[in-house]
């Protein structure tokens, strides 16, 4: 489990990445998520993996397959704190994976590097 304000950045070596169309990158930050269908915005979150494609997160939420789901985070970029926001489909769920917190994997369908 990841403690508040803690960064960590590796580079994810599976097996399964082969059939991945974008290399995922372990950022284990804190972010926001929200969910309109499920009337819950910005809950905070644990960010475990990133790529141009996806994310995998941790938090309090309990989305179904299919949902829309935003992810906002910050990372340090050469000395200076770059917002993402990002907004895609639940693509798989993984109740209760750390005490409470559930995972969950989201297929992005956009991005920006806007403030939020």
């Amino acid at each position: 489990m990841l403690l508040k304000g803690t960064l960590g950045y590796a580079p994810l070596q599976r097996s399964f990445q082969t059939r991945r169309r974008h290399p995922r990158i372990r950022l284990l930050i804190t972010a926001e998520v929200s969910c309109a269908s499920l009337a819950q915005f910005r809950q905070p979150a644990y960010l475990h993996d990133v790529s141009a494609g996806g994310a995998f997160v941790y938090a309090e939420m309990h989305p179904a397959l299919g949902m829309i789901i935003r992810v906002d985070f910050t990372i340090p970029v050469m000395g200076n704190d770059s917002q993402l926001s990002c907004e895609g489909s639940v693509v798989r769920v993984e109740p209760l994976a750390i005490g409470q917190q559930v995972g969950f994997a989201i297929e992005f369908a956009g991005a920006s590097l806007a403030a939020w």
